[in-house]
């Protein structure tokens, strides 16, 4: 991966890092920037620029509403960096996973979950003053302004 700088730029590596973390380019960037890496779910873009998930529909907020309201129907990737799933009552909208194991880093915790609509690996960051603990079943919000989209090819919805 090579990261090129435009001549007599006055961005800073860090924030050019930052800016990528925050926009990748495609998925493979999405997959390779970051620890741990954004989270990558196959969706069905729904009505009114939602995301449908096995049989939940999900919310998108911002930026990657306008892309999505032209898309209804397509297949697309869905990505979600740890940070933008939060840990959520049980409710008909929010998404129910099973912790398979969580490691704790100090001030934070990274929890590997398989989410039970669409099957799905991922990863969740979270707080350590939550005891959770491999076997929990647990219910999880995505941040709709989170989302980072990608056609079949892997190249980014902008």
């Amino acid at each position: 991966l090579m990261i090129r700088r435009p001549p007599r730029s006055t961005l800073s590596s860090s924030s050019a890092a930052s800016d990528v973390y925050k926009r990748q380019s495609n998925i493979f960037v999405a997959q390779f920037i970051g620890s741990p890496a954004m989270s990558l779910l196959p969706v069905t873009v729904g009505p009114n620029a939602t995301l449908i998930l096995g049989n939940k529909r999900i919310q998108v907020e911002g930026a990657m509403v306008e892309p999505l309201l032209q898309r209804e129907g397509q297949h697309l990737t869905a990505g979600l960096r740890p940070e933008h799933w939060h840990l959520a009552p049980a409710t008909n909208r929010n998404l129910e996973a099973e912790v398979s194991h969580c490691e704790r880093l100090g001030n934070e915790q990274i929890l590997n979950c398989r989410l039970l609509d669409g099957d799905q690996l991922i990863q969740v960051r979270t707080s350590t003053e939550i005891n959770i603990t491999a076997g929990d079943a647990i219910h999880l919000d995505p941040d709709p302004t989170g989302w980072r989209l990608f056609e079949a090819d892997g190249e980014a919805i902008r």
